[in-house]
């Protein structure tokens, strides 16, 4: 009878510890000296297991981005600053880096002046965007008052023409501000994309 009962413990602890191997299996952890490791790759055949290294992000069109202007605003030294934004609405992630091209544009679109030039305040490095995700650029728009009238010949702007990092097709954000119509003065400067 005794015999009975050991074996019958001993049967329920073999089968905890399956199952509980299993499980651990099942969740995609292997156990090792103790320490939990996730497993990379499940495979029917042990010998076809290969870890791929995720393919690298393409880089992100105008057509996945929507790009808009975040009118909170700082001051500085004769500019007001603006942050620039992407956001990636596409269901990858995408890949951005660099300047955009920065331009006002009036009523009829334009061009006002001349376009924005780069400003390397922040390093120019690689930004991954998943979906949803945003990325800004600082955008510096001179107070246009600060131009001699006639290198400047001020005028209002509608609004910014915008061309994504590495990219040929604009996109139009409307905002109204100062600017100067004369080719000459940079009364529009723009940062490398980054995150926060």
């Amino acid at each position: 009878m005794r015999n009975v009962v050991v074996m019958d413990l001993e049967d329920r602890i073999a089968r905890r510890r399956r199952r509980r191997r299993s499980l651990l299996l099942m969740a995609g952890v292997l156990t090792f000296g103790g320490t939990l490791v996730p497993l990379v790759t499940l495979s029917y055949e042990a010998s076809s297991a290969v870890a791929v290294p995720p393919s690298p992000a393409s880089t992100c069109s105008p057509s996945e981005l929507v790009v808009w202007l975040n009118t909170q605003s700082d001051a500085a030294a004769g500019n007001v600053l603006y942050h620039l934004e992407f956001t990636n609405l596409s269901p990858l992630s995408c890949r951005l880096q660099g300047f955009a091209r920065v331009v006002g544009t009036g009523t009829g679109g334009d061009q006002l002046g001349s376009p924005a030039s780069a400003n390397h305040a922040q390093p120019n490095r690689p930004v991954i965007l998943p979906s949803d995700g945003t990325a800004f650029a600082v955008l510096h728009i001179a107070v246009a008052g600060i131009f001699p009238p006639s290198r400047c010949v001020q005028t209002t702007a509608a609004g910014l023409r915008i061309y994504v990092p590495d990219q040929t097709t604009p996109k139009v954000v409307p905002f109204p501000f100062p600017a100067c119509s004369r080719s000459g003065p940079a009364y529009l400067q723009v940062e490398a994309v980054e995150t926060s």
